[in-house]
């Protein structure tokens, strides 16, 4: 009866989500699988600033919607911080409305985006 109620509350409190603000640190660091570019390729990285995240299910959230977006290789969030850190596909960059999508869409309040500097033809 008692593992009953324990996996009932454990469930309530998954399907709730993360809905605090604590200051909890942590790194949490998931990669795509499936195509990787050549190790000599140079990776852009876009830095997010989000507000909101204190656990891992907020990291995972936030992991699954920036995995989605089209040119995004590799996502690792920072909880400490509230930095999110997306490999950027150098063939195929997303765009910064489509990183800001993303972030919407996972339920946290984006700060605002550093995105690599374009480098300029030689």
């Amino acid at each position: 009866m008692k593992v009953v109620r324990f996996a009932m509350l454990l469930a309530a409190g998954l399907a709730a989500g993360c809905q605090t603000n604590s200051s909890r640190t942590g790194i949490a660091t998931v990669s795509t699988s499936g195509n990787s570019a050549p190790t000599n390729t140079p990776h852009a990285t876009a830095i997010l600033h989000v507000q909101g995240m204190s656990c891992p299910l907020c990291a995972n959230n936030i992991d699954k919607q920036l995995l989605g977006v089209r040119g995004v290789e590799k996502v690792t969030v920072d909880l400490g911080t509230g930095q999110v850190k997306a490999k950027l596909s150098p063939a195929n960059p997303p765009t910064r409305e489509e990183l800001a999508a993303a972030i919407q869409r996972s339920g946290f309040t984006l700060d605002r985006i550093d995105m690599p500097a374009e480098r300029s033809a030689p």
